[in-house]
């Protein structure tokens, strides 16, 4: 019961954020342009790589310690979370000109509020790893719900609408994580208290698993950004909104999901070896069903749901999203794998298949180059699908799953998604 009750509060908090990303895409698509957005996924595609950085797999060594590592494992990450992300914060704020000038970002002003939430996402992690471990998921789901509502959406709503432009965007996305950090350091306080006094920092027994993780966050990161960036350094601002919210539309849930899975399925997995096997089956087998109906759903009805959502001017988008669509089982797929291969200690081998997964992308990248966004969805959905079926390759390893069922699925969403690549390409 206990897990399904964590995986209940975790839901709602990613549903509800999921809800309003789409209404702000919803709201604002209307008062801004492709550009704009482009604007902005240029600028995030650094953000991003530079806060896995500093975050540390904190989330993951935190959530996963026990009573004997917790104390060590926090105050750690919490002090090279912040040395790391104070120490990036600069560097990017020194070669500020020279960053910009290479994403073809024109604006600077927002190029500096976005690096300096990079501090406060980074804080974020080893607050939420914390309240992994004591599987407060109820306070998170609250927290998260709070925070994107207050924070972003109205945020970035209100200022768009008064005349702000894109800057009401970037003032919601650096204001979203501060109030993240001062309600999950709130509500966390006795327990911190508790842990840093008379706790120890010990970096190097910290890195032993870090190491794995980082290399593979960062991988991963590098992985949803590269494509961001070649669309931009060969497509323009323009196609990079284009496809930055094509992005959104069907990968974004993935994450989310993945958001989900990822909390729970760490503490689920690092406590218990009971039934393990069947709970791996439900999720294969609803993921497959989930994806099933979004692609059906797409091939009818893509053209009125953009239309309905963002006007006839995004309808470009349509055929992105239907080819992005193929790669949502595979994503559900390594999202539930990705927990279970940590908390059964095999994030070396997670290590190798992220950098795989990232070497295989550029590959077909380069290999199908076109002129057109399409080619680089392609792309991202072969990827993909290759880094989904090593992961999935493992786990059947390790829980010695032996069901025909899950082989007949896996094998007829490959070839669903084949037919969407002949069709679309």
């Amino acid at each position: 019961m206990a897990l399904i009750d964590n995986l209940k509060w975790s839901s709602i908090g990613v549903v509800f954020r999921y809800i309003l990303q789409i209404l702000s895409i919803v709201i604002l698509t209307r008062w801004l342009n492709p550009e704009d957005f482009g604007l902005l996924a240029s600028i995030l595609i650094v953000t991003s790589i530079v806060t896995v950085l500093a975050q540390g797999g904190a989330v993951q060594i935190i959530g996963t310690s026990n009573d004997d590592t917790i104390k060590i494992n926090f105050i750690t990450c919490a002090i090279l979370s912040i040395f790391i992300s104070t120490i990036m914060i600069f560097i990017l704020f020194v070669f500020k000109f020279e960053i910009t000038k290479f994403l073809h970002v024109s604006d600077v002003d927002i190029y500096l509020v976005l690096i300096s939430t990079i501090i406060f996402r980074s804080s974020s992690s080893f607050l939420e790893g914390l309240s992994v471990y004591y599987g407060y998921f109820k306070e998170q789901a609250k927290i998260e719900t709070a925070s994107y509502f207050i924070g972003y959406f109205i945020t970035s709503v209100s200022l768009v609408y008064l005349g702000f432009g894109i800057y009401g965007i970037a003032i919601g996305t650096a204001i979203q994580p501060i109030i993240s950090v001062c309600l999950y350091q709130r509500m966390l306080s006795p327990k911190i208290k508790l842990i840093v006094k008379d706790s120890q920092i010990k970096p190097m027994v910290v890195f032993k698993r870090a190491k794995y993780i980082i290399v593979s966050q960062l991988a991963s990161n590098f992985i949803s950004q590269v494509d961001n960036l070649i669309v931009n350094k060969y497509f323009g601002l323009k196609d990079l909104g284009f496809y930055t919210r094509s992005y959104q539309m069907m990968v974004i849930p993935c994450n989310f999901f993945g958001q989900v899975i990822n909390k729970v399925f760490l503490n689920y997995f690092s406590n218990s070896n009971l039934g393990n096997s069947n709970l791996i089956r439900k999720s294969i087998i609803l993921s497959f069903f989930f994806s099933i109906f979004v692609k059906l759903f797409l091939l009818l009805f893509g053209n009125y749901l953009v239309t309905l959502l963002f006007g006839s001017d995004w309808l470009p988008i349509t055929s992105l999203i239907i080819v992005l669509s193929a790669s949502i089982f595979p994503r559900l797929i390594y999202k539930v794998a990705e927990p279970i291969l940590i908390s059964s200690g095999n994030e070396k081998h997670l290590t190798i298949y992220v950098v795989t997964y990232a070497v295989s992308l550029l590959f077909f990248i380069f290999t199908f180059m076109s002129d057109n966004v399409m080619s680089i969805a392609l792309s991202i959905s072969l990827s993909t699908w290759l880094y989904s079926l090593l992961c999935f390759r493992k786990v059947v390893e390790i829980h010695k799953i032996r069901c025909l069922k899950i082989y007949l699925i896996v094998i007829l969403s490959m070839l669903s998604d084949l037919c969407i690549f002949i069709k679309f390409y």
